[in-house]
């Protein structure tokens, strides 16, 4: 799987000198750096372990492309606060703010489920 690494690199190194004018040249060197400990990582990758990985990269990125807008408009504001008990059931009779606290269930109940396997 190594060699795979250093062709993907080679590879890397043609499109590169193709689009050397739009190609941040200091990121691209730095992912050349790091090809020689990607190369070991990936020697010691089971087949399984790389399919669980892309399993968890295409769910990840669909929340990305999913949530990802909306998460970044959130946090883009300051933050209110929720003080005591009684803030946090006014926050409660937000219909927005229960659909979130509801992905975020359902989230921690797979997770859940998981941990009991």
């Amino acid at each position: 799987m190594g060699e795979e690494v250093y062709e993907a690199a080679d590879a890397l190194l043609r499109i590169a000198a193709r689009q050397a004018s739009s190609i941040d040249l200091e990121a691209f060197a730095s992912l050349l750096e790091k090809l020689p400990l990607l190369a070991r990582l990936l020697e010691r990758l089971d087949e399984e372990t790389v399919d669980a990985l892309a399993r968890l990269l295409d769910v990840l990125g669909t929340v990305a492309k999913q949530y990802g807008p909306c998460v970044e408009e959130a946090v883009r504001g300051e933050p209110r606060e929720i003080r005591g008990l009684k803030g946090l059931l006014s926050v409660l009779r937000d219909e927005e703010a229960m659909r979130g606290l509801g992905l975020l269930v359902e989230i921690m109940r797979g997770l859940g489920r998981c941990g009991r396997a």
